[in-house]
């Protein structure tokens, strides 16, 4: 596989280095959008609208950063894309997930450990994939193993520990967590433990785990919590809740709110978590930004901030730039049918955090998650 470009980090003739970046369409629109960010001037630009196979919902950088994969909310589909050296996409294929798994995917990720396999969850119904991907080209291949949650339940997110042995997943139809070992050289999974969340009706939505395997960082959509679980008894043990952080203010009425996403800052000192205001409740949501302690439990909320005249929307996906605790690209696509992307910065000194730029797109289905290229 190649390598990742480095070509396009280099500074530009005015000094000026550039960030490339690509979103996926959240329903509707088969479209792919790529922008660039300049943080020196703080400029967003959106640089190209291009067709795709489907709208994705979900989209996974490559490993090496060859590929972008992108799930369907049709049919249980994944899609692979090729990249440009500019980041640019070019449609090369789909796999199917097989094996049952009827049910669309609506996440994601690769194991960043050979033989690269890619997991993959879907929500409405109860399985789970592993797909195989080409040696040469590292596009998905075929589906390798699909396996089994329980009946009732609707997987919306996961995280690999940091060896790749480990699969957590967040069930959010199920109330529940799910931890899945994983065999290093056939990829394939083996249920270990599933843990009812200890509040009813809580929604895991996403979640992180630390990369010493000792805190596992579980998002509820549905109560708007951040909830940590102990992982210090071992990862084949069923882990136990050790505290839960909200993510509106007090005071706020918990169902008009629904939690988006959990993500780490690229130092892993930080971690970002975000709520929406639900369709008809004319709120906005929460940017909430937690610091991590050097033992990797939550030290303190560092501070909350409104999404800046953003009410309701279906996403408020937060994708932490991958160089920098600075940045953080944030997605999302409204009820009135359009979306956009924003950048937030964090002034770690003044502890502050703001939304700088915004780049609005009305195509009808932009935008997803947002993937830095480089």
């Amino acid at each position: 596989m190649r390598l990742p470009p480095l070509l396009i980090l280099l500074p530009t003739a005015l000094g000026a280095t550039v960030h490339h970046l690509l979103t996926g369409a959240f329903q509707g629109t088969k479209s792919l959008h790529t922008l660039t960010f300049t943080p020196s001037t703080t400029t967003l630009n959106l640089t190209a609208a291009l067709p795709a196979h489907a709208a994705h919902s979900w989209l996974t950088l490559s490993h090496d950063r060859a590929n972008v994969f992108g799930v369907f909310l049709s049919t249980p589909n994944i899609s692979t894309y090729s990249l440009s050296p500019a980041g640019v996409p070019s449609y090369t294929s789909d796999v199917p997930l097989g094996g049952g798994c009827t049910p669309p995917a609506v996440y994601t990720l690769q194991s960043p450990f050979a033989p690269y396999c890619v997991y993959a969850t879907g929500y409405g119904g109860a399985c789970g994939a592993v797909i195989a991907v080409d040696n040469a080209t590292g596009a998905l291949a075929a589906t390798l193993q699909t396996f089994g949650y329980d009946a009732a339940s609707g997987v919306h997110g996961a995280a690999l520990s940091a060896d790749g042995r480990f699969l957590y997943s967040a069930d959010l139809r199920g109330n529940a967590v799910w931890g899945h070992s994983v065999d290093p050289a056939s990829c394939r999974v083996a249920t270990a433990w599933k843990v009812p969340v200890e509040k009813a009706g809580s929604g895991p939505r996403h979640t992180v785990v630390d990369p010493k395997g000792e805190w596992l960082y579980v998002l509820m959509e549905l109560s708007n919590e951040l909830v940590v679980y102990d992982l210090r008894g071992g990862r084949d043990v069923a882990p136990v809740q050790a505290a839960s952080y909200s993510l509106v203010p007090d005071g706020a009425v918990n169902s008009e709110y629904w939690s988006a996403e959990v993500a780490f800052s690229a130092s892993g000192k930080w971690m970002w978590a975000s709520s929406r205001g639900r369709t008809g409740s004319g709120k906005e949501g929460w940017v909430n930004l937690f610091e991590i302690a050097e033992s990797g439990g939550i030290a303190r909320m560092v501070v909350r901030v409104p999404t800046a005249g953003t009410v309701e929307g279906y996403l408020n996906q937060l994708s932490p730039s991958p160089w920098s605790d600075e940045w953080v690209a944030m997605a999302d696509y409204k009820p009135t049918g359009d979306g956009y992307v924003a950048m937030w910065r964090f002034d770690e000194v003044a502890e502050t955090v703001e939304m700088v730029a915004r780049v609005d797109v009305d195509d009808g289905g932009c935008c997803a998650n947002v993937v830095w290229y480089d």
